[in-house]
């Protein structure tokens, strides 16, 4: 596949940097592990394949794509939450949808009607004196089990969903310094310590749930009780992240962008939407997530490494700006708003809008 795509990288105006790319400066035009092409802490071992499960899904008249449980308010006393469910439908269809959470004792049974094509239906929940999650060392880490039933024409289809109840703030309040950055958990100032999470081998499909395990408990062991998942690696299982869940261990989320400048084109910045949309969806139930961040060290990179005297200006003034400060950031609008998103680490966020950005609830 290098050897492919080689003569075309070649054919260009000019290359796009990647700082740790040990494969002839390909990978900023795939999206694949960035560390996969060799890192200053590992080597080259460009993989191909498939190396996760495939699943050939059928349905009938109708299924639940997914459901997501958005915390619109949280203390001890009460959690405001919207249920929105994700139906895809051939038809028009009318039937009952039953809400359940053991727990909270929650059981809420409604009529539903949705048309066809994909659907969106939103249920406002209330848990009266919910049991807060906490990150480790600060309490407990309870767990809800959200479970939708719903029943159309005589057939039943079931969805559920877990996750923890809290409220989660980045605060950022101007001084003499700047502007301060501090995490607020349940109201709570948090001291974040912990660690890069880089993949945890070369060659992820050979992971188990027992490595992962013992690397997370040491994690604990280690008084850490905050991750950054690095975004020159992997997105992680969702294993991980249930783990995390389970641990109190918060996650600072990157963008799988590192150390390298991306194409601006139509077509890459789709590709990067789909993938953003998928990821998002996928991980914004977790407890555990505190924040996006679109990249690791590209503005710092820009400004730092000697790439604005050697590159075109519009790499970054329009393609990264595209990518990081609009592709990126809207998606997280749009489907998770009660989280930060931060371009790039190091950096800030000075040239977003500060409404919904420099400060997440949720």
């Amino acid at each position: 596949p290098i050897n492919e795509i080689l003569p075309h990288i070649e054919s260009m105006n000019y290359k796009l940097p990647a700082e740790n790319d040990q494969a002839g400066g390909t990978s900023p035009y795939t999206r694949k592990a960035p560390y996969h092409y060799g890192w200053d802490w590992g080597p080259c071992f460009v993989t191909s394949g498939i190396w996760q499960e495939v699943e050939l899904f059928g349905w009938n008249s109708w299924f639940i794509k997914n459901i997501f449980i958005r915390q619109e308010k949280c203390d001890k006393d009460r959690a405001d939450l919207t249920l929105e469910v994700d139906i895809e439908s051939k038809n028009n269809k009318s039937g009952k949808i039953i809400i359940f959470e053991p727990k909270s004792e929650i059981l809420y049974e409604h009529p539903i009607k949705f048309s066809k094509g994909e659907n969106k239906l939103y249920f406002d929940l209330v848990v009266v004196k919910p049991e807060l999650w906490w990150p480790a060392g600060h309490g407990d880490q309870p767990l809800y089990d959200f479970q939708v039933t719903i029943h159309v024409d005589g057939e039943e289809e079931k969805f559920s969903k877990r996750t923890g109840l809290r409220d989660v703030a980045i605060k950022r309040v101007k001084d003499d310094k700047g502007k301060s950055f501090t995490i607020y958990v349940n109201g709570k100032p948090i001291f974040a310590k912990g660690a890069n999470w880089i993949p945890a081998d070369s060659f992820t499909s050979r992971l188990t749930t027992k490595d992962y395990k013992l690397l997370l408990q040491n994690v604990i062991k280690a008084n850490m009780n905050t991750l950054r998942v690095w975004g020159g690696g992997i997105y992680e299982s969702d294993e991980f992240y249930q783990l995390c869940d389970q641990m109190g261990i918060l996650v600072w989320q990157d963008f799988m962008f590192a150390c390298s400048l991306y194409p601006g084109d139509n077509e890459f910045l789709d590709s990067v939407d789909k993938e953003a949309r998928y990821q998002v969806d996928r991980l914004k139930d977790h407890p555990s997530i505190i924040l996006w961040c679109g990249n690791n060290e590209i503005a710092w990179a820009w400004h730092n490494w000697g790439w604005k005297e050697e590159y075109p200006e519009t790499v970054y003034t329009q393609d990264y700006n595209q990518l990081f400060h609009n592709v990126l950031p809207k998606v997280c609008r749009e489907l998770d708003p009660s989280r930060l998103y931060w371009p790039s680490s190091p950096g800030d966020n000075d040239s977003l809008p500060e409404t919904g950005q420099n400060y997440g609830s949720g």
